[in-house]
């Protein structure tokens, strides 16, 4: 029985005072019995701010009106027209203008009823004649012809489009789905262009295929759009994403593009440190000017200065500017999390929130004093960052505190000091409450409401026990009932008695912002003056409420601090920036001022515990107390996050951990994403619904794949764990020995080939491999990339398996929602994210190689091999039809790989795990679960062995194939469950 959809919310309804408001401001008396939901009041949600408008949309869904997204940028939206191409347009401007000339020396008689107008000349008569030839199909600009019919159609759809529910998973209705066709042709001439890119393509010897000039012709209109979007496209819509496969020229589009720009101002996005310094070096040689582009870059060992970079304060001289896929995440994370004029150097404790400084984007975002008009990101890029905080770091945390207090006389004698304590000890007991309300298996249920004595009868009439988890309780809701016999039965009983039930299983719950207000009364009267005054700048946190307006001198701004609470000094650019700064006022409250308590009291410990050092003859080391600030700020900022944002509890076995994203949505400008994977990547189809930041643009996918050979051998597990991980060196070895003849024996003397693999395996194959045929690299250096174009061969050793925890930061960014996450996040969910994932890079890997050439005039590629390995299951075979449908007309083999077998002697704790998954095989035939420690006890396995055994890779593997699940029930009766 599936109770999902009777599930109820147990993530805060923030919504709950927008609906409220709403049915406030209707006057419902008037209908009486007679209730017409047509007369319900509607919003317009271009009229509100973007968070305004998402949460009108999520609180009161279809009263929130909207446009179908699907018809933006329609030929028809201008209305029934003939069209108007860009010459006639040109024409009718240039006509106007003769008009107006034509007109302008003649006097007006407006004034004077005696005076008669005075005809027209016969030139002006003549240039109205030519107007009326275009008639009003210009006036709005060049357009795309629309029939009355298809107006009529058009109209239709827009007016009765069906509408998406605000907690759906997809808004299938409602994604931004863009068509070049309609777009502009200026300020770069498509034709213009695409013979410029079609020449520099010839001189790199790149055969030009039939399709590609339309296709360059559709990515130069998509340029010109981005520059000047119509007002259709919605207002959060901050990347375009361009799914142009690989091989269609579309880096040296870009750079074609960005040259002929001549009043324009760009910035490109590209992966890597060199191929910034390319960019600009072959963007200089296109416009003719050395001075036009220039990149910046951090300097390292690695990354050394280059003519061509410049320091970021100089960045806003040069018209174009490129800079890589870490520095734009650097730039736009600072900016997302940073109020303006806001520094964000909080692991600096000489630096504050208060501190001001120039604003980052405009080094990189602005040129000449104006915003950049152009905005390009070549290849794939991640567009979140994830915030994460383990249980056990913020035990350490508590630890320190309670150590500091009890070994520092001064700190533990502060009121301060205790309250900081037990708030964050509150918030720690807040955490294990909430997270025990997750339900990890078949005979748990969580309940809302009170458990009534009618309720509790029903249930012990059916032989339930009544079993509470470890933190519940009758007195606090909601209650999880633990040990059903038969869940289905009980829920049923319990909705009967009118109580709300949570019975999906699942790993994560949604924690708002206001339970964690509410559950932490903290405030600026709460701090004492030893803490005020250690602020940086004194008592920043501790302000009275003051107008950023005031015009008060500091004289008066002194007095409000004239008391015996504060003993630090003002300087006049401490008054001026609490005066002039809206975020000076106070606005910390609880656990967030508790975090800025906490980074006081553990700086001022750190520097006793240092100073007890140098006393006993220690050097001074700044560094040393640098980087344990460092360390310290670094889970302080974690909580202080965590404290003003909704976040996500993350439960398993092995990991327990407070977990949020924050989209990195583009400050620069609108965007141009060329993602060649875009159509496999699940978290671009997440990003593309209602109030997303992603933007889909039709790119006609012109490549074939004929010439593409793959090679699938199946039955080869693929995880670290049955390669590399956990194993000693001479198995690495073996292993490595079996697959560099699997390679090998595929190679001719003419050929070359490319091995990607885990960069842990990499120096194990290359002592297996001398032979100057095969190149290697490695999963996360494998995007991208032209280096190895020359290779007609590639072989992929290896599956870049991501943690469960990635997949969740994807999709919580996806959706910008933690409410929607804490709904919808279950195993499918996850699954699907983590087939995307991993064929998004094995297509990436095998576009490393020569099958990136065009090669015919139907786009057909070079003749090139693929072989990959793949363990026989549903999952796997997900993907390789993922990574399939990217290849049409390839040809398909299913491969015996021709070598050296793959050795089968296992390490002592695979052996060890092995009889683990044969006992429990034999005890599943009479049992249906069996404890840990029985286990322990009939195999005579200590404890801690046991515990290794479990935290394996190895044996995480065993227990999904034969379908056992390992449970730490309630965190006592560790069990597997065997059916």
């Amino acid at each position: 029985m599936d109770h999902k959809a009777q599930d109820f919310d147990d993530f805060h309804d923030e919504f709950d005072q927008i609906r409220q408001q709403h049915s406030d401001n209707l006057d419902h008396d008037q209908y009486g019995n007679d209730y017409d939901p047509n007369s319900e009041q509607f919003y317009d949600l271009d009229l509100y701010s973007i968070e305004f408008a998402k949460s009108l949309f999520f609180g009161l869904g279809n009263f929130a009106k909207y446009k179908g997204f699907n018809l933006v940028g329609h030929r028809c939206a201008g209305g029934s027209t003939e069209g108007c191409t860009q010459e006639e347009y040109e024409e009718s401007v240039r006509l106007k203008d003769l008009l107006n000339k034509a007109y302008g020396d003649q006097p007006l008689g407006f004034f004077n009823d005696t005076a008669q107008p005075e005809p027209p000349s016969a030139k002006a008569t003549e240039i109205e004649a030519q107007l009326r030839k275009l008639g009003n199909r210009c006036l709005n600009g060049p357009c795309e012809p629309c029939s009355a019919d298809e107006y009529r159609a058009y109209m239709e759809r827009f007016i009765n489009s069906e509408r998406d529910n605000p907690h759906d998973l997809y808004h299938r209705n409602n994604q931004t789905i863009l068509d070049t066709s309609t777009m502009p042709d200026t300020p770069v001439d498509p034709h213009i262009f695409v013979a410029k890119v079609m020449g520099q393509l010839t001189t790199h010897n790149v055969l030009i295929s039939d399709k590609m000039p339309d296709l360059l012709e559709r990515m130069c209109r998509l340029f010109n759009f981005s520059i000047k979007p119509n007002k259709e496209l919605p207002r959060t819509v901050k990347n375009l994403v361009f799914p142009a496969q690989t091989g269609i020229g579309k880096s040296v589009s870009v750079q074609v593009y960005v040259s002929l720009l001549e009043e324009i101002s760009s910035i490109i996005v590209v992966p890597k440190v060199e191929e910034a310094i390319k960019y600009c070096s072959y963007i200089n040689q296109l416009s003719g000017d050395n001075n036009y582009a220039r990149c910046y870059y951090s300097l390292t060992d690695k990354n050394k200065d280059d003519p061509l970079r410049v320091e970021a304060t100089k960045l806003r001289n040069y018209r174009c500017i490129v800079i890589t896929h870490n520095m734009f995440r650097r730039v736009n994370a600072e900016n997302t999390r940073t109020p303006k004029n806001q520094t964000n150097k909080e692991h600096d404790e000489l630096a504050t929130p208060f501190t001001l400084e120039l604003d980052i984007v405009d080094y990189f975002g602005t040129f000449d004093g104006r915003p950049r008009d152009f905005v390009a990101i070549d290849e794939k890029l991640s567009f979140f960052e994830q915030f994460r905080l383990d249980y056990n770091e913020l035990d350490r945390l508590i630890s320190n505190v309670e150590s500091a207090l009890e070994e520092s006389k001064e700190l533990g004698e502060k009121k301060t000091s205790k309250n900081a304590l037990q708030a964050l000890k509150d918030f720690k007991e807040f955490l294990l409450f909430k997270d025990d309300k997750i339900v990890t298996n078949s005979e748990s249920v969580v309940v809302k409401g009170n458990l009534d004595s009618t309720a509790r009868s029903d249930l012990l009439a059916t032989g339930e026990a009544i079993s509470l988890s470890e933190r519940s309780s009758f007195e606090q809701y909601p209650i999880k009932l633990t040990g059903l016999k038969n869940r289905d039965a009980a829920v049923e009983i319990l909705h009967r008695n009118n109580l709300q039930t949570q019975t999906r299983k699942r790993n994560v719950i949604g924690i708002s912002t206001m339970e964690v207000k509410r559950l932490v009364d903290f405030t600026d009267k709460d701090v004492e003056a030893f803490y005020c005054e250690k602020f940086n700048p004194p008592i920043a946190n501790c302000l009275p409420n003051i107008e950023p307006e005031s015009s008060m001198d500091n004289s008066e701004l002194y007095k409000l601090f004239d008391d015996e609470s504060f003993t630090g000094n003002l300087s006049d650019e401490q008054v001026e920036a609490y005066k002039d700064l809206e975020y000076a006022r106070n606005e910390q409250t609880g656990l967030e001022l508790v975090s800025s308590v906490l980074r006081v009291l553990l700086r001022i410990r750190v520097d006793e515990l240092l100073t007890s050092l140098e006393a006993l003859g220690a050097n001074k080391n700044r560094t040393y107390r640098q980087n344990t600030l460092n360390a310290i700020n670094k889970q302080l900022d974690a909580l202080r996050y965590f404290s003003k944002n909704h976040f996500l509890i993350y439960k398993t076995n092995k990991t327990k951990a407070l977990l949020a994203t924050e989209n990195l949505l583009n400050q620069l400008g609108l965007s141009i994403v060329l993602d060649a994977t875009a159509q496999i990547n699940e978290y671009y189809q997440l990003a593309n619904r209602f109030l997303g930041h992603v933007g889909f643009v039709v790119a006609p996918q012109i490549r074939q794949y004929k010439n593409l050979t793959i090679h699938k051998a199946r039955g080869f597990s693929q995880a670290r764990s049955a390669i590399y991980k956990d194993k000693s060196n001479q198995e690495v070895q073996a292993i490595a020995k079996s697959y560099a003849s699997y390679a090998l024996n595929e190679l001719s003397a003419d050929d070359k080939m490319l091995i990607i693999c885990h960069k842990d395996f990499v120096s194990a194959l290359k002592k297996q491999v001398n032979d100057k045929r095969v190149v290697y690299t490695h999963w996360g250096n494998h995007v991208g990339s032209n280096s190895w174009s020359h290779c007609n061969k590639v072989m992929l050793i290896g599956w870049n398996h991501l943690p469960p925890i990635e997949h969740i930061s994807a999709i919580n960014a996806s959706l910008e929602s933690v409410s929607l996450t804490s709904r919808h996040l279950d195993d499918d969910l996850l699954e699907s994210f983590a087939i995307s994932q991993l064929a998004d890079d094995i297509v990436q890997g095998l576009m490393r190689s020569q099958a990136r050439i065009i090669d015919t005039k139907e786009s057909d590629c070079k003749p090139t091999s693929f072989y990959l390995f793949y363990k026989d299951d549903n999952k796997s075979e997900k993907v390789l039809e993922a990574v399939e449908s990217q290849f049409p007309q390839s040809t398909i083999i299913n491969w015996k790989p021709n070598g050296a077998s793959l050795p089968t002697k296992k390490t002592k704790r695979n052996k060890r795990a092995d009889l683990v998954i044969e006992f429990l095989i034999e005890k599943s035939k009479d049992h249906e679960t069996y404890l840990r420690v029985d286990v322990q006890t009939k195999l005579d396995i200590n404890k801690s062995t046991m515990t290794r055994l479990m935290a394996s890779d190895y044996m995480t593997e065993k227990l999904n194939e034969h379908g056992f699940v390992y449970k730490a029930k309630d965190s006592k009766s560790q069990q597997f469950i065997l059916k």
